[in-house]
Order: structure tokens, then C-alpha cells, then sequence
């Protein structure tokens, strides 16, 4: 019936040496044990569908029993633990070919786009619009000399700030203060954002998930304000003023902590927190606006400083406008300072 202990061989035999099951397998009792694909924990109480296992787990579960080993060990349910390194003389393993659920498509441009690990990124059409506030704007900052911006090329933008589920399971780390995995990852710097933003593009080519000439990146300057005005010249997308803690998580609402992305209302194009909540790094470089019309801005060449928008936890209303610029040395880290994805067309 079966290659164990008592059959007296004293190894291993050809398989399908012995009768197959009703189902036409062979050796699935004794022979050698075979790995499965499962960590090793404990089976749940109650009905379940699909089942793989534990998520993680320090031992790999094998089953069968083996040619050194007692009938009882052969049963249908014996379940045995080892670490994924084990290597005997009783163990081997049998192969599944499965049918795998398919890739999300790539992205094409004028539509929404939700990339691996459900990230969702919403189309911005190019336009032109007014950046920064004019001189009657209450708590108006230096450097936000309004001028004209045309934005040539559409882009991907993510619905929300990157989540510290999603930068944990990218990078293997959490560095953020205040936990949750829907919380929006923080005390990064712009060189984490950058390191993250590298490893995400290289996970995603190798799923398929984005053709060659697309990636993802930190938003411009003028991409972000653009994004969250979404068509408004007033000071904030949801009008001249905060009235109303409901708006966005800011140092008025009195919750002195970060929230879980989306729990605020989205903007006119759909975009959450772009005020309040954290700080969002940006591409750019600091510097002086340009005084006439422009195209595609990118920011200064070269500098010191590396500028965020937004406003966080931790402000007043009026560090939320959609004009307000930030900025400090690319490895500073804050507990109110995370960073949001873009996916653009590369040249």
C-alpha cells in the first residue's frame, strides 16, 4: 500500500510504485515527506475557504510520513513543522501548478489607477492655474508670488498620503510615531521618501504592474498645488477659511495626533489631506518663485533645502492654505512630516 518503516526497504522508492488514490496520486502516503507551502500554526475553529496558512511563522509544514517512519505517521491529517532550511533524507516535496489571479493592468493616461497593494493614484488632466496668493490672503507667507503655471503633461497623483502599511511592507520598516497601518507613514525624510519611491518602482516593473517609461516620484511643486486647489483660487479648496474642524485634521481639532488617511473629506478631484494631517515632501528644490508665466516648473537647480505643503497635526489653520510652502534639509525627520506618491510619464 505504501514505502514505510514496515515495509522493511530501508529507503526510498521509484515513485508510482505503489497503487495511486481514487484520484490517480501516488506516494501522497510514505515514500518521503513533502513540503507544503504553509507556516506551521494552529487550524481555525470554523468553516474557511482557500486557506494558506499562518502569515508568517518560523516553521514550514510538511506532510506524508516517509519511508523511515511508522504507518500512523502515513494518516491523511498528520501535519509535521520544519524549518525552511531542513534538509533530510526522508523529505522531498511535490509540485502545484495553479491558476494565479491577474496583474492590474498598467495604467493609461485619463484614467484612475490603482497600483499594487491597492494603492490608489486619480488622473490630473494638464491645465494652467494661479500659484501662490495674492497680498490679501490672511497669514499669507513670504514666497508665494502668485504667478501663471501651465502644466503640460497629466499625471498620477495618490487619493491619499502613503499609508504605514504600505511603506512598511515596502521597506520592512515603521518609523513613525504614532502607530496604525492606516495612519499616514511619518518622521521620514526626503531621502527615505526617495529610497522608498526606488524600491516601490523596482517591486512594480517586476510585477508587471508598470510598462518601462512610467514611474513613480515625489510631485512637483506646482503639481501638488495644482492637485490641491483642483480648480479653487480661494485660499483653501474648501474655501477662504477653515470653518469647521470637520475640514482637516489640524492643530484646532484638538486631536494632537495623526488620523487614518481619508477620514476627511477629499477635494473637488477627489484628493484627501492635501491640508492638514502631515506635511507632504515635494520634489523640489527651495527657491524664489519666477515672476512671469511658466511651464512645467520644477523648482531651483540646486540648494539646501527641499520644500513640503500642506500643513499637519500640529498647525493652525492658516499653515493649511493650499499656497503655504515649507522647507527644511532633505534628512530631517518630524513626527507631522510624511509624503505622497505621484506616477508620471517619464522622458
Amino acid at each position: 500500500q505504501a514505502n514505510f518503516k514496515d515495509s522493511g526497504l530501508g529507503k526510498t522508492t521509484d515513485v508510482g510504485s505503489y497503487p495511486a488514490n481514487a484520484w490517480g496520486f501516488h506516494d501522497l502516503h510514505g515514500n518521503v515527506w513533502e513540503w507544503t507551502a504553509d507556516w506551521h500554526g494552529n487550524y481555525p475553529a470554523g468553516a474557511v475557504n482557500d486557506p494558506s496558512g499562518p502569515e508568517t511563522g518560523s516553521n514550514r509544514v510538511s506532510r506524508g510520513g516517509g519511508w523511515n517512519l511508522n504507518g500512523r505517521d502515513l494518516r491523511s491529517s498528520n501535519r509535521l513543522g520544519f524549518t525552511p532550511d531542513y534538509r533530510n533524507f526522508g523529505l522531498g516535496f511535490r509540485l502545484s501548478l495553479q491558476i494565479l489571479p491577474p496583474e492590474p493592468e498598467p495604467p493609461a493616461p485619463g484614467e484612475n489607477y490603482v497600483g499594487g497593494s491597492g494603492l490608489e493614484m486619480i488622473w490630473v488632466e494638464p491645465g494652467t492655474f494661479t500659484m501662490g496668493s495674492p497680498a490679501s490672503e490672511p497669514d499669507r507667507g513670504t514666497g508665494e508670488t502668485q504667478h501663471e503655471v501651465t502644466l503640460t503633461q497629466g499625471y498620477w497623483l495618490g487619493e491619499n498620503e502613503v499609508t504605514q502599511a504600505l511603506y512598511e511592507e515596502v521597506m520592512g520598516v515603521n518609523p513613525s510615531q504614532f502607530k496604525g497601518p492606516e495612519l499616514p507613514v511619518e518622521k521620514v525624510s526626503w531621502d527615505d521618501a526617495i529610497a522608498f519611491i526606488q524600491k516601490l518602482n523596482q517591486r512594480e516593473l517586476d510585477a508587471g504592474r508598470l510598462p518601462e517609461g512610467i514611474g513613480y516620484s515625489l510631485p512637483t511643486e506646482a503639481q501638488w498645488e495644482y492637485a490641491c486647489r483642483a480648480g479653487t483660487t480661494t485660499a483653501y479648496s474648501f474655501g477662504a477659511s477653515i470653518t469647521s474642524i470637520d475640514q482637516a485634521n489640524f492643530k484646532g481639532s484638538g486631536l494632537n495626533k495623526t488620523t487614518n488617511v481619508g477620514s476627511y473629506p477629499a477635494n473637488a478631484w477627489g484628493f484627501h489631506d492635501l491640508h492638514g494631517n502631515v506635511f507632504e515632501w515635494t520634489a523640489d528644490w527651495h527657491g524664489n518663485y519666477p515672476a512671469g508665466t511658466v511651464s512645467d516648473p520644477a523648482g531651483a537647480e540646486t540648494g539646501s533645502y527641499r520644500v513640503y505643503r500642506g500643513g499637519g497635526w500640529t498647525t493652525d489653520g492658516g499653515n493649511l492654505r493650499s499656497a503655504i510652502r515649507s522647507r527644511n534639509t532633505p534628512v530631517l525627520r518630524n513626527f507631522n512630516l510624511g509624503f505622497r506618491l505621484s506616477l508620471q510619464i517619464q522622458e
